[in-house]
């Protein structure tokens, strides 16, 4: 049961995006993690969208009555199921599971948020799970990404510096695809229309489709690099390969926050470079 909150401290990543709120650059912290290490470090609950929910409350599963978090963890703890006292439905913690929709405030940000980014910071997640993963195609395609992970993910949705040529397109296809006489469409602009028809539909409650569409999925990652000129002196991702706990501290050294951060975590007594990658979008 270690899934609920207080088993773990926040660590670099979680005050590093602290610190991007404190100094004012924060515009929305996207985040696929349940443990509430965000709120722990003090991020505001209005920068904040947990997309697969939280252990901050609870709720009957069927007519989604508040239930109290406390004595849904004490029950749980005890091997007891709870039950809501309205219906007598099962209650949990609002934690999304696989089929269920996500929040409304994950559709604000895809819309909202997305389109005014500056700067958007991916770190730690396969992009596997849609429709979290929809957000980095959803930043003008003049907007730098950077990406923190312990490998390459995303397919063809990022271009990086080290990517061998072959692993975007190579000069024919570039040109083949940019000639007016081509008939060959952008398969990432195809993408993307498509996402934006599913999430306009998604506005319908009673669609079928829609309601598959906003729910949370597993998948095999974007196979589409984005419908902007693809050449090799052109790039706006960066990769961070390796821990992103470390590659967190590199960034906010970079941004000229490294002795702000340093001071903070001795502060608090955070840990550097434990607890595995977290899993966040950062849209600055």
């Amino acid at each position: 049961m270690k899934l609920w909150p207080g088993h773990f401290q926040p660590t670099a990543v979680h005050h590093f995006i602290r610190l991007l709120q404190d100094e004012g650059r924060l515009l929305r912290c996207c985040t696929q993690n349940i443990d509430g290490l965000e709120r722990a470090a003090g991020v505001s609950s209005d920068l904040l969208v947990e997309a697969h929910g939280s252990f901050a409350a609870a709720a009957c599963i069927d007519c989604h009555t508040p239930y109290n978090i406390e004595q849904n963890y004490l029950e749980a703890m005890s091997g007891v199921v709870s039950r809501c006292s309205t219906c007598g439905g099962i209650a949990k913690p609002n934690v999304i599971f696989f089929g269920e929709c996500l929040p409304d405030a994950f559709f604000d940000a895809l819309h909202h948020d997305a389109p005014i980014a500056e700067l958007v910071i991916i770190i730690g997640t396969s992009l596997q799970v849609h429709p979290f993963a929809m957000l980095p195609c959803f930043v003008p395609k003049s907007v730098p990404r950077v990406v923190m992970n312990r490998e390459r993910v995303g397919g063809f949705l990022f271009r990086f510096p080290d990517d061998p040529p072959c692993a975007v397109h190579d000069d024919v296809t570039a040109k083949k695809r940019d000639s007016p006489s081509s008939q060959t469409r952008s398969p990432s602009a195809s993408a993307r229309r498509e996402v934006e028809r599913e999430m306009e539909e998604a506005s319908s409650p009673r669609n079928e489709e829609a309601e598959k569409a906003s729910t949370s999925s597993s998948s095999d990652g974007y196979g589409q690099y984005g419908d902007y000129d693809v050449r090799p002196d052109v790039c706006r991702d960066v990769l961070f390969r390796g821990d992103c706990q470390v590659s967190a501290v590199k960034l906010a050294e970079y941004l000229g926050l490294s002795e702000a951060l340093a001071k903070r975590m001795q502060s608090i007594d955070a840990v550097p470079t434990s607890a595995g990658n977290a899993s966040h979008e950062a849209c600055n």
